[in-house]
């Protein structure tokens, strides 16, 4: 069962991950952009690196597609394939408590989580000229805490 558990969560946190960095590089290109309209005369220059989107492609497509096949196969139905985590593991009593206890623990970590996050926005200003995609990364790292925790949570009450 641990495979089971541990393959989906991996896969969504690299999913995150990945998403996190494309946004983070059009973040880039539109401040490049932006700065054109607002200076005509400069280069007309934008570097967008395509490291992100290939990466994205390359392990994104097949990673959604696979987790996809293999929800539809465990909830019976392309609805809840799309509207469930895959994560969940409900196919007997006994499943279906851990996943309410792992569910416990993910909501409670978004009680301190949004709050942190929230925190951590107000160092914005002082990391701005450095990471201008800080926003982005701050809240991104809501649904890999989220993740995180239900993968703990339900690994532990196995």
């Amino acid at each position: 069962m641990k495979k089971t558990v541990l393959q989906p969560a991996v896969l969504n946190f690299v999913l995150v991950a990945l998403f996190a960095w494309v946004l983070c590089t059009l973040y880039m290109f539109y401040l490049q952009l932006a700065e054109i309209m607002k200076n005509p005369e400069s280069s007309w220059e934008i570097m967008i690196p395509a490291y992100p989107f290939f990466f994205f492609l390359l392990i994104g497509i097949p990673a959604a597609i696979y987790l996809t096949k293999q929800n539809k196969k465990k909830h019976r139905g392309l609805w809840k394939a799309f509207m469930l985590p895959s994560e969940f593991e409900e196919s007997d009593e006994r499943e279906r408590y851990i996943t309410s206890k792992a569910c416990r623990s993910s909501y409670i970590t978004m009680m301190f989580i949004g709050p942190l996050a929230a925190g951590l926005m107000t160092f914005y200003p002082l990391v701005q000229e450095h990471l201008p995609y800080y926003p982005i990364m701050v809240v991104m790292l809501i649904p890999l805490a989220q993740i995180a925790a239900y993968f703990i949570s339900f690994n532990k009450n196995i």
